[in-house]
């Protein structure tokens, strides 16, 4: 099994300016953020020996064009790395204009789409990769989450 410390998934922001950036950020960063829930479970080396990273970039929509992809958009496997991203674009209807739980919903859907797309396109590789414990641990981190009463924007 590889042996590294980091995380399996991790989260990454582009905005269009510091106002949205904010709205957004909480949700995956904060004391409540679904990342810091993420964090505790997927363990780099804990899903198999061929896979170290899914990274999840968010593109959130605001005032500047940020070249956000019209839809979600998984880019290239690196062999080398071990490494793969899934780009996600936030866009007003989706996120801003919505409400606490839609937000939260938002995150914790894209997130396991990203699991979804990165199977979908290494699995027919026949690679060391248990997607179906990394579910399990994400979907944990996912329940906890979306059950929390408070808003996750301390």
């Amino acid at each position: 099994m590889f042996n590294a410390k980091g995380k399996m998934i991790r989260y990454f922001i582009l905005s269009g300016d510091a106002d949205v950036e904010q709205l957004f950020e909480p949700y995956l960063w904060s004391m409540k953020g679904l990342a810091r829930r993420v964090k505790s479970t997927c363990e780099v080396g804990a899903y198999g020996s061929d896979l170290r990273l899914i990274l999840i970039q968010y593109y959130v929509e605001g005032k500047y064009d940020i070249g956000a992809p019209p839809a979600p958009r998984l880019r290239h496997y690196s062999k080398k790395n071990k490494d793969i991203a899934v780009a996600f674009p936030v866009t007003h209807d989706r996120f801003h204009d919505v409400g606490e739980q839609e937000r939260r919903q938002f995150i914790v859907d894209t997130t396991f789409q990203s699991i979804d797309m990165v199977e979908a396109r290494l699995g027919k590789r026949r690679l060391d990769i248990d997607f179906v414990s990394l579910r399990r641990d994400v979907n944990s981190a996912a329940r906890e989450y979306l059950a929390q009463a408070d808003p996750c924007l301390e």
